[in-house]
């Protein structure tokens, strides 16, 4: 697989989007925390944040799919998404069980 400028780009726009954004309560959760918000403290995401996977996979698809370099079709964000929220379910069962 060709990994490409583009790719890269939309992978720390994506990850550095989810930093700006409110952590969820059950991130909080793990890590014991009452609040969290982007700044000093916080620059990038916490570890096991899954939106960190949802939204850099979907970023980086879309920028293989625009620049020309996507082997396999890509079914759109929306189906797209929906594939990795399936893969992740399945991947959390296993370890889980």
């Amino acid at each position: 697989m060709h990994v490409n400028e583009e790719m890269k780009m939309a992978a720390s726009q994506a990850f550095a989007a989810v930093a700006f954004r409110p952590v969820t309560d059950d991130m909080l959760r793990v890590f014991n925390l009452k609040s969290l918000s982007f700044g000093r403290h916080y620059i990038i995401p916490k570890p096991f944040d899954r939106r960190v996977f949802f939204e850099v996979s979907t970023a980086v698809a879309e920028a293989a799919v625009s620049s020309g370099v996507a082997r396999a079709n890509y079914p759109g964000r929306d189906a797209y998404r929906k594939i990795l929220e399936e893969r992740y379910a399945k991947t959390i069962a296993r370890f889980c069980a």
